[in-house]
């Protein structure tokens, strides 16, 4: 009896865990189906910064602020939670292999509390992340007065210049320059008429830098939540499955051990009445 009362202990406690996978598992799914519902919008706005960027330089020389004076601030994107299984420890293993080629980073900014434990370095700055899509405009803005706080005037000597942000997607873990702003996808010829602007060129396109690094950051928060939840939920259901499995283990056990002692009862009840022999 009491094999049988520890194994339905047992189930108990796995019927319980049971319940609290599945409720992570479908926290996980909402995020996936919100972030997917408005991600491509993150990426169009974007590719429209680009497009005028592209414009601009088929008609104006670069600022002089274009070409990078200084290093990087490199940005990790990792997660504020667990249960997504290599995600933090992949993000930081790019970096390290990164900064082990020349330039090496001039400085390291962590976003994620698990971040900031794969990455394992105590110099490094650390901002705490968004664990769902509703956090992601409060981190953005944390992350953004991180960030003046440790880009340097590109006037200035020896001071950090560029923006490289390294986050999961779509296509894997990738480095995304945000600054200086990179070179347009797409080559556009001159234009027949400039352009009209309704401000100097170099201020037009400080504007259009900061707009470009403020919408570069937020798709890159939105794509790491998104690919950080498809692992959590993947990460959830396998977990269930073999949650599944050990209870069907745990059920046939339990169905056998009360085999067990209902055989264990009729033998007493038998020998009981003197009739041992009829077991056979």
């Amino acid at each position: 009896m009491s094999r049988r009362r520890e194994v339905r202990g047992r189930i108990a406690t796995l019927a319980e865990i049971d319940e609290i996978l599945t409720a992570m598992k479908n926290l996980a799914l909402v995020e996936v189906r919100r972030i997917a519902e408005f991600i491509e919008a993150q990426r169009a706005a974007v590719a429209v910064i680009e497009d005028a960027a592209a414009d601009f330089l088929a008609d104006f020389a670069p600022p002089a602020s274009y070409a990078q004076s200084g290093g990087d601030v490199v940005c990790l994107l990792g997660s504020e939670r667990g249960f997504c299984g290599d995600f933090n420890e992949t993000i930081a293993q790019a970096a390290k292999q990164r900064n082990a080629s020349p330039p090496a980073a001039s400085a390291v900014l962590l976003v994620g509390s698990r971040m900031a434990d794969a990455y394992g370095d105590p110099q490094a700055r650390a901002i705490s992340g968004a664990g769902v899509a509703d956090e992601v405009p409060a981190v953005l803005q944390l992350l953004v007065e991180s960030l003046t706080g440790l880009l340097g005037d590109p006037s200035e000597a020896g001071v950090p210049t560029g923006l490289v942000v390294i986050h999961h997607g779509d296509a894997g873990v990738s480095a995304q320059r945000l600054l200086p702003l990179p070179d347009p996808p797409r080559k556009t010829p001159s234009h027949a008429y400039p352009l009209l602007l309704n401000l100097p060129p170099a201020q037009f396109f400080e504007a259009l830098t900061e707009q470009y690094v403020y919408a570069g950051l937020q798709a890159a928060l939105y794509e790491s939540l998104l690919e950080e939840s498809r692992r959590r939920r993947d990460h959830m259901e396998l977990a269930i499955d073999r949650l599944g499995d050990q209870l069907r283990d745990l059920h046939v056990r339990q169905n056998r051990l009360r085999q067990e002692e209902i055989t264990e009862e009729i033998e007493i009840i038998l020998l009981s009445a003197g009739l041992a022999d009829l077991r056979d």
